[in-house]
């Protein structure tokens, strides 16, 4: 199966306007209130944590220690968990672990079907009339001419073997 350590993390979150909008601390923030949240939230959906500590907070944010002071309010902070080591995102883990989750069914199931592929392939090389009774709804189907075949029946045969479909 795929390594999933070296896929790119998710591009982006989801987010309703809806329900941040109907939410009272979001509604109630000023401006200033309302970018830092935002930031934050862009922040933690690239990083797990953010510093606690309210000086490395401004130094990675590049922003003066006083405007962090001024805008992390409780509106702010009601959406985070934060302790005095860490700020974290409780919704965005819970989108991350999702479309981990999502990302590891996936692989699963591609190399699922990729195994079942590979068995058939192998089934229709040993008995190629044994292919067709794979599908049931066809009738009257007619094992395919040599010149018919494509390419992975042909079994790494030079591609200039192909057939030239404008002969008849």
């Amino acid at each position: 199966m795929a390594d999933l350590e070296f896929l790119r993390p998710p591009p982006a979150y989801q987010e309703y306007a809806s329900d941040l909008l109907a939410d009272r601390n979001y509604r109630s923030m000023s401006l200033v209130e309302r970018g830092l949240f935002h930031t934050f939230r862009l922040e933690l959906w690239v990083v797990p944590t953010l510093p606690g500590n309210i000086r490395d907070l401004a130094d990675l944010l590049r922003v003066p220690v006083e405007e962090i002071e001024k805008s992390f309010t409780r509106r702010v902070g009601a959406f985070f968990e934060i302790t005095e080591h860490a700020i974290t995102c409780p919704e965005l883990d819970r989108q991350k672990a999702k479309l981990e989750r999502k990302r590891q069914r996936q692989s699963e199931g591609g190399a699922i079907g990729g195994l079942i592929t590979q068995e058939r392939l192998r089934d229709n090389q040993a008995n190629p009339e044994g292919y067709l009774e794979g599908y049931p709804r066809v009738k009257n189907r007619k094992a395919l001419s040599r010149k018919e075949m494509n390419r992975i029946e042909l079994d790494g045969e030079d591609s200039n073997n192909f057939p030239n479909y404008e002969e008849k």
